[in-house]
């Protein structure tokens, strides 16, 4: 196998530097899963990959398989940008928790067309949201991973007795169905028709001025939730979700 060359297309989620001008790069496919590659001289030339390795591009990259741990980058073409890497602070934290978590969930080599879907439908909505709704952003994009995931449980219809959920329901465990008002336990919290509604809307991505918006009281329970799921499906948190915590609670950059 050495010396062979390997095609793969995919988005660039993690770059890691290494020495003083090299790169190790992560890129997420749909039919190659998670793959890393070194990228020789990334950071002193431009010329070596048409321009210079950016977080959020997607592209088709050729490898080198040699006798290495990890294949050498070739060459990489980018096909499409998907964030501009010059985006405002609160925004870009938001594109890289989408790179991180499709990085952490991708698996080395194993095909997973619905992760992929959902980082490139995930990547745009960092464009589209309003400023001021950060944390429904943010809530979008955990919600809507642990959705590709399978994670969630569903929305239609309550988890003990079948019954739909038209009327309101809750969530009484993170790791447990929703609850119908008939299944509810005693002093669970109700998210109602309004926060039912928000909450398909959120995993969609349907953060603009018209979308359905949570109360308060179903938004937190929705972050608590959301947070208890990611504790249990991550091997590690997110660095970029202490720089969203951060700016969510007005704490100045360090």
């Amino acid at each position: 196998m050495a010396g062979q060359d390997r095609h793969i297309h995919g988005v660039v989620v993690r770059l890691q530097p290494y020495g003083d001008a090299d790169l190790i790069v992560a890129f997420v496919g749909a039919e190659v899963g998670r793959v890393d590659a070194f990228a020789r001289s990334a950071r002193s030339s431009l010329k070596r990959f048409g321009g210079r390795l950016e977080l959020f591009v997607e592209g088709d990259a050729t490898l080198r398989i040699g006798t290495g741990r990890l294949p050498t980058l070739a060459s990489f073409e980018r096909t499409r940008t998907h964030v501009d890497v010059a985006l405002d602070y609160a925004r870009l934290a938001l594109a890289s928790l989408i790179a991180e978590l499709a990085c952490q969930a991708a698996q080395p080599d194993h095909a997973d067309a619905r992760l992929y879907a959902w980082l490139v439908d995930a990547l745009p909505w960092v464009i589209a949201m309003d400023s001021g709704h950060l944390a429904e952003g943010r809530l979008a994009v955990e919600l809507s991973w642990l959705n590709a995931l399978g994670a969630l449980p569903v929305v239609a219809r309550c988890g003990a007795c079948g019954g739909t959920l038209n009327g309101g329901a809750s969530w009484p465990e993170a790791d447990d169905g929703l609850r119908c008002r008939d299944c509810s336990p005693h002093g669970a919290v109700a998210l109602d028709a309004g926060d039912m509604a928000a909450f398909t809307a959120l995993q969609r991505g349907e953060l603009d001025a018209a979308a359905p918006r949570l109360s308060g009281a179903g938004a937190q329970l929705l972050r608590r939730r959301s947070a208890g799921l990611l504790a249990d499906h991550l091997p590690r948190a997110p660095r970029s979700a202490d720089a969203l915590d951060r700016i969510l609670a007005g704490i100045p950059r360090g």
